[in-house]
């Protein structure tokens, strides 16, 4: 299935015809510098963000109720009232990247893009998250109810304790067809691999003789632009695409590997194919840093652990470990 998403986002220019800081700063620059920004649920356009019918008090005062020993009431209730307290916490401090499938929705254009002005930015789900810490990722699309879905005791301890709270919205926000990226208790500017963003989409109305000085900006990490067009006799719209350059190779800086402390245990003629497959992937990972190992998996036969240190260009001090497995 595939994993392309996109992100509508409105352009704006000075009086001198020159991108405006707001636009320079928090679209073009994030695409430029691979990072992404996950806002809270309070900045978000629906008032509602994280409504829902909360039955933990009526729960849990009927749980302690089947309790009758005040010392197990104490120790049972402890864990469950801590458990809330953090999830209460964590509906207003978790970050929410919003995306959709739909690159050619009239409504999307005209209320996210400034009047089909704007553009449509499009990710790769999986580089979009490479650096974001896996504890704390959920990925899923929104569901849309006429009521708010009911939380209670027994989701606290569930995993999709987020998603109930905040993958909720009313049925007239159908038509985004959104998909959401939330890090829990992380908000904020986030790394992302450079390849994520796979193409831009000028809006219908977008300058034409602005698309040039945005392709320009950008053409060091997209190579794909596409424009809106009017289908002729309908009220649809179709994506086709408007230009492709060439994006520069990003290799990493791979220095020389000392392969006698790696795949021990592998013999000689196997290890020589192992090794150039290692150095296809390491090559062409231009986050590559430093090889932790490569190893003969222990439990599965016939497979292939490689671990590496990988770094971005945020300059950030924190490597993020990558681990593949081969075949």
């Amino acid at each position: 299935m595939s994993k392309l998403y996109f992100k509508y986002k409105q352009v704006t220019f000075d009086e001198n015809g020159l991108l405006s800081d707001n636009s320079l700063n928090y679209v073009i620059n994030p695409i430029i510098t691979s990072h992404y920004y996950l806002p809270t649920r309070n900045l978000l356009n629906d008032p509602t963000e994280g409504v829902f019918n909360n039955q933990l008090q009526k729960q849990l005062f009927g749980f302690m109720q089947g309790v009758t020993g005040l010392g197990e009431r104490q120790e049972l209730s402890e864990p469950i009232f801590d458990r809330a307290r953090e999830i209460t916490n964590a509906i207003n401090t978790s970050g929410i990247f919003s995306l959709t499938r739909n690159p050619t929705d009239e409504l999307m254009w005209a209320h996210y893009a400034d009047s089909h002005r704007g553009i449509a930015i499009e990710y790769d789900l999986d580089l979009l998250t490479r650096f974001t810490p896996k504890p704390h990722l959920h990925t899923f699309g929104v569901e849309y109810e006429k009521f708010p879905p009911e939380f209670g005791i027994n989701n606290l301890a569930s995993s999709e304790a987020l998603r109930i709270m905040l993958g909720y919205k009313s049925p007239r926000w159908f038509y985004e067809e959104e998909y959401r990226v939330l890090v829990d208790n992380i908000n904020g500017q986030m790394p992302h691999d450079f390849r994520a963003v796979k193409s831009l989409t000028f809006g219908l109305n977008f300058p034409k003789d602005k698309r040039q000085m945005i392709i320009d900006l950008i053409s060091c990490k997209v190579s794909d632009f596409y424009e809106i067009k009017s289908i002729p006799n309908s009220y649809s719209f179709e994506r086709v695409p408007y230009k492709k350059v060439e994006v520069p190779d990003l290799i990493s800086n791979y220095p020389k590997i000392d392969w006698e402390d790696h795949l021990s245990g592998v013999e000689q003629s196997e290890k020589d194919n192992l090794i150039q497959s290692i150095e296809n992937i390491i090559k062409t990972d231009p986050h590559y840093s430093e090889l932790v190992h490569a190893e003969k998996s222990t439990i599965e036969s016939g497979k292939y652990s490689v671990q590496y240190l990988v770094t971005h260009d945020l300059g950030l001090s924190t490597s993020t470990e990558y681990t593949k497995v081969l075949l």
